[in-house]
């Protein structure tokens, strides 16, 4: 049915834009002045319009080239942004001290339709290296795309639908680089055609090979190693799009098809044969339905008192499915990943009235990884998914001009194992089946004068998430005639609001000021999941009761842009109610709570008060055109507070608390340290460039619960490129040397802190524009 309604709205708007241009040719020359209004609509990429704030960031892809390329290490050298890697084959941004679901990752202004905000050894499905820029938003502007990214919005442009004829009727540009340190080769490339006056055609692709990357020496599982094991990867894409261009806009629509496959470092088989057990006894005899939906248990149902784990070689009510499937030798541990997405996207001036822009875009995403154990599948993880948003920008209205508009997403996703394939309907797996959809309204206003500009926006959403339960099924496993559960889909609405203030007070001075009430209804992860996550050190609980996270947001800033000096400096503080975390449930209370020998957490999703703020700055100096000098740092902190309490002494007999435990306030898990660093960044002349890049993490101290502290570590990396034009093609050749002190580094904003990332790297490429 959504598949139906979204042709029918692609339809719609190919009739109204073949109508507009066939009334384009009719035009006298009176009219022609309208087209120059394109001057003056809203564009993305520059927030709207010249209201960008002190923090955001529009970097060009041109620097991408040369970084890492996942989008968590191509953004890790930014202010305030962190990389959570795991391995080389995923890397996500960490923002602020915020990660996954509070940081979106958009895909040309639409969703990516992955499922890396699952799992962060799970890779998120954009591509920097391809990009044609990158832009981080914060405050009025996230609330186009969604609500409760406190921390921002990450949005990678790339070309695949072309949005304009080349001027020489074709360009494009090609690239290679290889790396030392894990044996890197990549290649990518892209070009795009002119066909007559009216159609583009783009094609682009990258292949790239990494093998485990070296490191100072380092003991793991009682062996030592040079190189981290498990830590390769392989990825290949490829994109196809068209457009059809006039002078009153554009519809293209594009294929994109990737595939990633890569190592997954740490892995252990320690917990093959373990389950969770996490209800009293008698709650699983009355519940047996639990042993297929475990979600569904209430907090009474919760055996606090000596939650953990249990050897188990079967499937046993109210515990994790263990897998009976482990009759083979084990092999390494590796993902194997595809994803295909289909994208059509159009923009019309003048569509009608009052409004200088109509434009939409829709996305249909096919994703699929499976976990493997060399060649046996653990897991798999499938998510389709349709995107679709309609925008309106309207003519100014004296000094205001804005644009307001609707998305609606739906989702199905979920993530068996092999041995849940063949058991009966209802058989317990770590995420079922889930439909979500969630439909918003959006605007946003901007006053831009000569000293002073004014933003404002809001955000209505509504989301939807039904499982498709077997009700005959709970029915036979509810014993005395208890109660049935809540088995309706979970319904909430969630309501965003923000302002920010710009203030030009003096040449080449801007103040920025931005406050915000932002909320966000938890997804069906954090909802429904139930299983082991390796990748995390854990067993993850949801809990169906969650209710939506609230947080109130502050921002200041101030920016200087002179011939000599510049400075860029933003502080921000955000107060969240009702914040989603992990709490660790199996934590020596009892015989199944973790030990030295079987560390892995039982979590449970719960909600508490949370606090961050932090402070990013960057203060550079040029000391001639030819040497400019910048001292640079961020620091974040964050912190759980008013922890509701838990129990922790029990009446057996009438299974209720007799006795409360309280959890004091505590460092969020894996926040970022302070960084403080310089760099010198020398121009010899229009062809040469170099930089030379010195920071120091700092040890993190503030530890979690169940966290150890991280040592810090210095930085240096220096890179060197040359640029010229030879017979038409702009082409540059550059080398690079990361990590020159080949420090031991590990990060401790990872869920792989004890693990070494990179050594001592060399890169050398070349890239060729025409």
């Amino acid at each position: 049915m959504n598949y139906i309604k979204n042709q029918n709205l692609a339809s719609i708007f190919f009739l109204m834009f073949i109508s507009q241009y066939g009334y384009a040719d009719d035009i006298s020359e009176q009219a022609l002045p309208t087209v120059t209004v394109k001057q003056k609509r809203l564009t993305r990429s520059d927030n709207l319009l010249k209201g960008r704030k002190t923090s955001d960031r529009v970097i060009k892809g041109e620097q991408f080239r040369s970084r890492g390329s996942t989008i968590g290490e191509a953004l890790n050298q930014e202010l305030g942004i962190h990389a959570n890697s795991f391995g080389a084959g995923a890397s996500a941004p960490i923002i602020r001290g915020q990660e996954g679901k509070r940081i979106r990752v958009l895909h040309n202004h639409a969703e990516t339709g992955d499922m890396s905000n699952m799992s962060p050894d799970h890779a998120v499905m954009v591509d920097s290296i391809l990009a044609k820029q990158i832009e981080v938003l914060r405050g009025t502007p996230t609330l186009l795309y969604s609500s409760g990214n406190s921390a921002g919005v990450v949005n990678v442009i790339d070309n695949k639908i072309p949005t304009k004829l080349p001027e020489k009727g074709y360009e494009g540009e090609v690239g290679a680089r290889v790396s030392s340190a894990n044996l890197e080769k990549l290649m990518a490339g892209g070009i795009t055609f002119g066909l007559g006056k009216n159609f583009a055609v783009h094609a682009e692709g990258m292949y790239q090979k990494a093998d485990n990357y070296r490191v100072p020496y380092f003991s793991y599982g009682g062996q030592t190693h040079k190189r981290v094991p498990d830590t390769w990867a392989k990825s290949r894409n490829g994109s196809l799009g068209f457009s059809w261009l006039g002078e009153r806009g554009y519809l293209g629509a594009a294929y994109s098809e990737r595939q990633d496959r890569y190592g997954l470092p740490a892995h252990t088989h320690k917990y093959d044969n373990y389950s969770i057990d996490i209800l009293w006894e008698s709650r699983r005899i009355m519940k047996r339905y639990l042993r297929y939906y475990p979600f569904l248990a209430d907090e009474s149902d919760i055996d606090f008192e000596n939650p953990g784990l249990s050897l188990n070689h079967t499937h046993i009510p109210g515990e994790s499915h263990a897998d009976e499937a482990h009759n083979h030798t084990h092999g390494r541990a590796w993902i194997d990943l595809k994803s295909k997405r289909y994208d059509l996207r159009g923009e019309l001036k003048q569509p009608f009235k009052g409004f200088d822009l109509l434009r939409t875009s829709i996305s249909y995403t096919d994703y699929r990884h499976d976990e493997k154990d060399g060649k046996t599948t653990e897991n798999f993880f499938k998510n389709k998914g349709y995107n679709a948003r309609l925008e309106f920008v309207h003519k100014p209205i004296g000094n205001w001009q804005g644009m307001f508009g609707v998305q609606h997403n739906t989702q199905k996703s979920s993530a068996f194992s092999p041995a849940s394939q063949v058991a009966p309907k209802g058989a317990q797996q770590l995420l079922h089946d889930n439909r979500s959809t969630q439909t918003a309204l959006f605007g946003i206003e901007q006053y831009q004068g000569d000293k002073h500009g004014f933003e404002v926006g809001f955000r209505a959403e509504k989301q939807k998430i039904a499982i498709d339960y077997d009700i005959d099924l709970i029915k036979e496993n509810n014993s005395f005639n208890f109660p049935l559960p809540n088995l309706n889909p979970h319904k909430e609405k969630a309501y965003s609001f923000a302002a920010s203030y710009n203030w030009y007070f003096a040449p080449k001075h801007q103040l920025s000021i931005t406050a915000s009430h932002l909320e966000r209804i938890p997804n069906s992860q954090e909802l429904y999941a139930h299983g082991k996550h390796i990748a995390t050190n854990s067993f993850e609980v949801g809990n169906k009761d969650l209710t939506k996270e609230r947080s109130n947001n502050f921002e200041i800033g101030v920016k200087y842009s002179g011939s000599k000096w510049d400075y860029n400096v933003n502080a921000y503080y955000n107060r969240f109610s009702n914040y989603i975390y992990l709490l660790t449930m199996n934590d020596g209370r009892g015989p199944k709570s973790l030990d030295e020998e079987f560390p892995l957490q039982v979590n449970r999703y719960y909600q508490a008060g949370a606090r961050f703020y932090g402070l990013e700055a960057a203060v550079g100096y040029r000391f001639n055109p030819k040497y400019k000098l910048t001292v640079f740092g961020d620091y974040v902190n964050g912190k759980l507070v008013n922890i509701p309490k838990t129990g922790a002494e029990y009446d057996w007999w009438d299974e209720v608390v007799t006795k409360w435990r309280e959890h004091p306030d505590r460092p969020t898990p894996r926040l970022p340290p302070l960084r403080l660093g310089m760099r010198l960044d020398m121009n010899f002349n229009d062809k040469w460039q170099a930089s030379l890049d010195f920071h120091r993490m700092f040890s993190q101290n503030k530890t979690s619960y169940l966290e150890q502290p991280t040592k810090g570590h210095n930085m240096l990396n220096a890179d060197l490129s040359y640029q010229n034009k030879y017979k038409g093609l702009d082409y540059k050749i550059y080398g690079k040397a990361d990590n020159l002190l080949n420090a031991k580094v590990y990060r401790h904003a990872t869920f792989l802190p004890y693990i070494p990332q990179t050594g001592r790297n060399f890169t050398a490429g070349v890239n060729i524009r025409f």
